[in-house]
């Protein structure tokens, strides 16, 4: 009797993005997802975040506390990217969290849903270069 081999999906050694899931098929939650490897952002000092104007700034402006309403999020959106407005960091910031896949809080002054917009505007523009 030859050994049973784990299929692809649970075996160890096997990387989560080679794992190919049925078409169409995704988890159920973003968290779920496989995440991209890190890209080095433009600049790679890690000294960054401690020049951020968010330094002295509450944390809560940042990131989304439970059952927020759609009032207090814009409220607290918008004090969060005025304070990204005049922070020397802002593009670095906003770098790091496009391209290490950030899922939460404000990073250069802007929120989840416009990084996700943009990370999916990014692929469709590189999806039509490949077919031309």
């Amino acid at each position: 009797m030859s050994p049973v081999q784990a299929p692809a999906l649970i075996r160890p050694s096997a990387p989560a993005y080679e794992a190919s899931p049925a078409a169409g098929s995704r988890p159920a939650t973003r968290a779920a997802r496989p995440r991209k490897a890190a890209v080095p952002y433009p600049h790679p000092d890690d000294d960054w975040q401690e020049r951020g104007a968010c330094r002295s700034a509450n944390p809560s402006l940042f990131f989304a506390p439970d059952h927020e309403s759609n009032h207090q999020r814009r409220f607290r959106e918008t004090a969060a990217k005025a304070i990204c407005g005049h922070c020397p960091v802002r593009a670095i910031c906003r770098a790091y969290a496009l391209q290490t896949g950030e899922l939460y809080g404000i990073w250069g002054g802007t929120t989840e849903r416009e990084r996700m917009q943009a990370n999916a505007h990014h692929r469709q523009t590189a999806a039509e270069s490949v077919r031309k």
